[in-house]
């Protein structure tokens, strides 16, 4: 079980000198699957508090699924993920600390009328500045 920011209260942020060596996200043992195929598995890592991260490999080798578990726009089918203290699958507040771009548009296409209102609540989207 991941503790909460690192035995600090859920969404303690990273901000201050005294968060440096504490992680902004945990990930222990992500699986992502479908049916029987298996797209994301068992992935561990911890990105620490004032870091950058990135996803290299090649195509289908599930960084943008890992990345959409992280964000909390895809449920991991095992596993823990802890951004800021907060568990994003159940957490709305880690939204509005994150940001993530998709590398194609689609993603706002594919949404009902209805995902693309919740979306824009959870993510506070102010509309005269679109999506």
């Amino acid at each position: 079980m991941i503790a909460k920011a690192n035995g600090k209260p859920a969404g303690s942020g990273c901000e201050g000198p005294d968060k440096q060596g504490q992680n902004a996200i945990d990930v222990e043992h992500i699986v992502k699957k479908y049916g029987d195929f298996t797209a994301v598995d068992a992935i561990d890592l911890s990105v620490e508090c004032g870091t950058f991260y990135g996803f290299l490999g090649p195509n289908g080798a599930g960084k943008s699924t890992t990345i959409k578990m992280v964000t909390g726009l895809l449920a991991p089918s095992a596993g823990e993920i802890s951004v800021l203290g907060w568990d994003p699958r159940h957490d709305s507040q880690v939204l509005p600390s994150i940001g993530y771009v998709p590398q194609d548009a689609p993603l706002y296409r594919s949404f009902t009328v209805a995902e693309t209102l919740e979306f824009a609540e959870v993510t506070n989207v102010r509309w005269d500045r679109g999506l």
